[in-house]
């Protein structure tokens, strides 16, 4: 039976608040509820990353919150099913999945055992929300309004991020868990009806088997233990119990920064433009944006026999236009049939406003943006920046990490090869966490000349060059041939220009593409990553400007990368390397375990996978041919597989090998001296 005694709802208005789905800025799942994270009013956020960025809004008043309060007693001891009386009562609470993954270790649905094990759970929880900045009362910073003075809007949203947080939605709850073990459910049953009837904590416990088995646990979240009495949190008996109920209430309600208190569950979170103070110290309203008018909006000529009929298409353009009129008499025809003022005529081969020769003139008048879609502009482009920041911050900090990595690695001597590396995650296989020092070793700098660091660099280089600076040189207007400006970033939304439209740019491991532009898997990807080669006779590459030659040519000779590929793609095929990036992420920096290879194994294992470099030019001790490009993904995954089995028999083999002429060699010395021969070891 489950017993609930009380259910209260003390706010100030009678419902629950619900996030709609539909509102992009209404966040209620696990993206905030990390408790690495501190959501903060006033704190700037990114929706396109789900980063937190510094707080620029000074909040000195905060509206007046509402919570709902609900606490309930769940006696357990008479449920037929036990598993799903506990979803009905307690899926929703914050100790739900503790106490289940420990009733899955202890509770026999069965209960054929003479002594049988109950729960009891109570259950105490506030919810709070309405917690919102007051706008009014609020102030952006100093140094933030400093930013917008000098219209830095990519320094202010780097910083401040494009949106910020505004309101806060917090939870607080304290379960106590009752388990005890009793031979008779009828004796369980009586205590727990005894416990919920009871209203100082204390119950009759007739059987002293309930009594020496009790076993309280009490599981609190999101309170604030600074309030003299947090000791009572502390139950080793029933009559504990009910000062600890107590002490909860009154530190989730009565707490002076009760407010600021609990773990959060949502955030409404606000664009920048949104803010009034900040369109007034960003000037928004006082930018006037000129962008030509959208030819859905212009006017076009109808026929003068046929009102109707606005098609204009033919092959004679003056026969045409003698046959059609403008709405407004004083307008001009274009080549196109649309009307607009002869100075509004543009010269496309020019480039520039040329009223001649109208058959090859086309109107594209100028106007100011309306300023609804300036502030939506400076709103999308914003985000867009910080998802730029953060793939160029990704790729720097990955660099850094290889970096630091293969010198720790290089750092192990040699007689530790043969150890393996611990695993930093624990969602990899059993097969997949098998790596040794000398595995890593060879895998990351085979050559020991940090070829892996220099050749992400390039990468990293090329990838600014060729994709970031060009984005943001667009976003300010710097390709129509005038001075990037502040104002240009209101003008268009990022989707419309090209330079930013190579989406598999953002994507991680991904490197610049020199033969058809955009982004494809770089050296990162380990096997996986597309070739260097060249099927371009201009390849799109970031350009030697140190050098002045007859003929341009790249910054990092396109020959060099895909020779070094090359070779690496024939170790890792020995090794039976995955992803570099799986390595960084799972086994950097790396930690050596105890269990390790045999000798026989690791000697093995070096003669038949090891990189070297003799006479400064970089080779591969094997026989292996380099791995064939023209291959499919599949091809080359069923194929370094191959290679990597046969690599493992191989190395099995020559330990068997060696283990066989060990024991023959052991044979015939026992045999000697059973013999009586002079033996010398």
């Amino acid at each position: 039976m489950i017993a609930t005694l009380k259910n209260l709802a003390i706010a100030a208005l009678a419902f629950i608040p619900v996030a709609i789905d539909a509102n992009p800025y209404v966040i209620a799942d696990e993206r905030v509820r990390s408790l690495d994270i501190t959501p903060v009013l006033g704190r700037g956020y990114s929706v396109m990353t789900n980063s937190f960025q510094s707080t620029c809004l000074e909040v000195d008043e905060i509206t007046i919150p509402s919570f709902n309060y609900d606490y309930g007693l769940y006696d357990f001891t008479g449920s037929t099913d036990f598993i799903a009386s506990l979803q009905n009562s307690l899926a929703g609470t914050f100790a739900y999945d503790g106490i289940k993954r420990e009733f899955d270790t202890v509770y026999d649905p069965e209960q054929t055992a003479t002594v049988k094990v109950f729960y009891i759970i109570s259950t105490m929880r506030i919810e709070r929300y309405y917690a919102s900045v007051k706008d009014e009362s609020s102030r952006i910073t100093a140094d933030a309004i400093s930013l917008l003075d000098g219209q830095d809007y990519i320094g202010f949203f780097k910083a401040c991020g494009p949106s910020y947080v505004r309101g806060i939605r917090r939870a607080q709850e304290v379960t106590a868990s009752f388990k005890f073990t009793s031979n008779s459910a009828e004796a369980a049953q009586n205590f727990g009806a005894g416990l919920s009837q009871s209203d100082d904590g204390r119950a009759n416990i007739p059987d002293p088997a309930i009594n020496q088995s009790l076993e309280i646990k009490v599981k609190g979240y999101g309170l604030a233990l600074d309030q003299a009495g947090g000791e009572t949190l502390l139950a080793t008996s029933l009559a504990e119990f009910n000062g600890i109920m107590k002490f909860a209430f009154h530190t989730m309600t009565s707490h002076p920064e009760a407010h600021h208190i609990g773990m959060v569950q949502g955030m409404e979170v606000v664009p920048w433009t949104e803010n009034v103070k900040f369109q007034v110290a960003a000037a928004v309203g006082d930018e006037v944006v000129e962008i030509p008018i959208p030819r859905s909006l212009m006017t076009r000529a109808y026929e003068i026999l046929d009102v109707t009929n606005f098609d204009f298409a033919g092959a004679d353009v003056d026969t045409r236009r003698a046959l059609f009129r403008c709405k407004n008499l004083g307008h001009s025809i274009d080549r196109y049939g649309y009307c607009c003022e002869l100075g509004a005529m543009y010269d496309f081969v020019a480039e520039e406003y040329n009223p001649d020769s109208l058959d090859e003139r086309v109107c594209r008048p100028i106007r100011n943006l309306d300023k609804t879609i300036v502030k939506e502009n400076l709103a999308s482009n914003g985000e867009f920046v910080a998802r730029l920041d953060q793939t160029l911050r990704y790729k720097m900090n990955k660099l850094s990490k290889l970096q630091m990595c293969v010198s720790s690695i290089n750092g192990y001597p040699e007689y530790l090869d043969g150890n393996y590396l611990v695993s930093h995650s624990s969602s990899l296989s059993a097969e997949s966490v098998q790596l040794t020092v000398f595995d890593m070793k060879q895998s990351l700098d085979p050559f020991g000349d940090m070829g892996m660091v220099k050749q992400l660099g390039k990468e990293l280089d090329e990838f600014i060059q060729m994709f970031y600076a060009p984005c943001l040189n667009a976003l300010f207007g710097g390709k129509s041939g005038s001075d990037p400006s502040a104002a240009n970033l209101m003008a268009y939304p990022w989707y419309t220009y090209t330079e930013c439209g190579y989406m598999s740019c953002l994507a991680d491991g991904m490197r610049w593409d020199r033969n058809n532009g955009g982004c494809i898997p770089g050296m990162a990807a380990g096997p996986e990553a597309e070739s260097y080669a060249s099927t371009s006779a201009t390849p799109q590459c970031a350009m030697d400007t140190e050098s002045g030659g007859a003929t341009e040519t790249c910054k990092d000779s396109t020959a060099d990368l895909e020779a070094y590929q090359t070779l690496m793609n024939a170790c890792w095929t020995l090794l039976g390397t995955s992803s570099i990036e799986t390595y960084l992420q799972n086994y950097c920096m790396p930690k050596v375990s105890a269990e390790k290879m045999t000798q026989a194994e690791i000697d093995a294992r070096k003669l038949a996978a090891t990189c070297t470099s003799a006479a400064g030019t970089t080779t591969v001790t094997t026989s292996a041919a380099p791995m064939d490009r023209r291959l499919s993904s599949i091809e080359r995954a069923n194929k370094f597989k191959k290679e990597q089995l046969n690599s493992r028999r191989r190395m099995i083999a020559a330990a068997e090998s060696k283990r066989r002429t060990e024991e023959k060699a052991m044979r015939r010395t026992e045999e000697k001296v059973s013999y009586g021969d002079d033996v010398s070891v």
